[in-house]
């Protein structure tokens, strides 16, 4: 290391030693290339310090604590790993601009508000098209087995097995596989439905902005109810049968 290094470069050593030792740091990187070209900006020379930091964590556009508090813990791991380098690197208080994670108060959606849920999806625009019937297919399949929606959208038509009742979940948390049991229910008919998106559809089809909140807390009744998921996925595809009169409901494909 030698006093010509720019930030950017020495970002790079950073990225580049973190990366080595399995840490993929998608996100922190791209922060931190943005905090670099505001360092250039704003003609910044010498060790990276504390006011540097600050002024950075408080620029965004938005002026929220969160995404100081955010700024400042991604900035963090960098300076320590460059005060080997250069001693005179000030390390940002963990909490200096408070904390960096909030945990919300989850709410677990009862079986009225599931099947609330599954008719509102019917009435998405276009009706009868492709967007309501695979949000009530997702909805339903994450409600009656709790996965999450990366792996309810990532499914392929070669991970079902409605033989046995089982999905094959090849990119769990941790890009770990897994098998999940389902109901005959949900075989029968939320996984017909799915079909819509297990045929090929790319999952930037489904309008996951739309429902991702609602998904993240569906994906919890498995886990944090005494209601049993068996029941949960009954009562999810006994209110969402096929049928034939497409004027008031979708048939789901396949059946």
């Amino acid at each position: 290391m030698n006093g010509s290094d720019t930030l950017g470069t020495r970002i790079d050593t950073y990225l580049a030693s973190r990366r080595q030792a399995g840490f993929a740091l998608d996100i922190d990187g791209q922060q931190l290339k943005r905090f670099a070209a505001f360092a250039e900006q704003v003609g910044h020379r010498g060790p990276v310090t504390v006011k540097l930091a600050m002024r950075w964590a408080t620029d965004s556009r938005g002026k929220r604590p969160l995404t100081a508090a955010r700024r400042i813990e991604v900035l963090r791991p960098f300076y320590r790993y460059w005060q080997q380098f250069d001693p005179a690197t000030e390390i940002p208080p963990r909490w200096l601009c408070g904390r960096a994670h909030r945990r919300l108060t989850p709410h677990i959606f009862t079986d009225h508000e599931i099947r609330s849920l599954l008719v509102a999806c019917r009435r998405l625009y276009p009706v009868g098209g492709l967007r309501g019937q695979s949000c009530a297919a997702i909805f339903g399949l994450i409600a009656a087995t709790g996965l999450r929606i990366s792996e309810a959208t990532g499914l392929t038509r070669s991970d079902v097995d409605l033989e046995r009742l089982l999905l094959h979940i090849r990119r769990a948390k941790f890009g770990k596989e897994r098998w999940v049991p389902i109901h005959a229910s949900v075989a029968s008919t939320r996984l017909s439905s799915c079909e819509l998106h297990c045929s090929g559809v790319p999952a930037a089809a489904i309008p996951h902005r739309a429902f991702t909140t609602f998904v993240t807390r569906l994906s919890a009744i498995g886990s944090k109810t005494g209601t049993h998921r068996a029941s949960i996925s009954t009562a999810v595809s006994s209110h969402y049968p096929p049928t034939s009169d497409t004027s008031k409901s979708p048939t789901p494909i396949g059946t």
